[in-house]
């Protein structure tokens, strides 16, 4: 079954939302402390990833604020060496 790559980006850095990253999806890349990409099965949705993170919904982290955006198919630039690999490594997946 395919995959799903999603970027959640953060206006700010926030701990909570970062932990519920981790807790939700095994496949988790930290870029920064405000940018993070997620591996997920591919019924996901970007709504339901901000949902999961405490972006949005009834479960909203208090002061948690940014954006959830789905990557497309291909994916080209420079950046570091193990965002590659991650990348890389599509297709092995566990879903959540």
């Amino acid at each position: 079954m395919a995959a799903k790559i999603f970027a959640i980006v953060l206006q700010n850095a926030n701990d909570e939302v970062k932990k519920r990253i981790f807790e939700n999806f095994d496949q988790a890349f930290e870029y920064h402390d405000r940018f993070f990409l997620v591996r997920t099965s591919f019924n996901n949705l970007c709504v339901e990833v901000a949902e999961k993170v405490g972006l949005i919904g009834d479960d909203q982290i208090e002061g948690a604020s940014g954006f959830v955006i789905l990557q497309g198919q291909g994916y080209h630039g420079y950046t570091r060496r193990d965002l590659w690999e991650w990348l890389s490594t599509s297709n092995d997946l566990t879903y959540n």
